[in-house]
């Protein structure tokens, strides 16, 4: 994610990056860790936009076993 903007103006511009290819994109559009960097904390952790061409296709899908780490 791009963050535009400084933190004495307390004013940013948000820019996920996107990752395109024949099916479709896949967008991280929040990050709890970069944020926090800026000063936005937030108890929610990480959301992401993705968008399939056609039906019937899965991308994107993370499955993590205990013991994994919380942020």
């Amino acid at each position: 994610m791009r963050i535009i903007g400084n933190k004495s103006q307390g004013l940013y511009t948000l820019k996920p990056q996107r990752y395109e290819d024949e099916r479709g994109f896949f967008s991280e559009t929040y990050n709890k860790d970069e944020l926090n960097e800026i000063g936005l904390d937030r108890e929610f952790i990480q959301d992401n936009h993705v968008f399939s061409k056609d039906a019937y296709v899965l991308r994107g899908l993370h499955f993590q076993s205990p013991p994994f780490k919380l942020s």
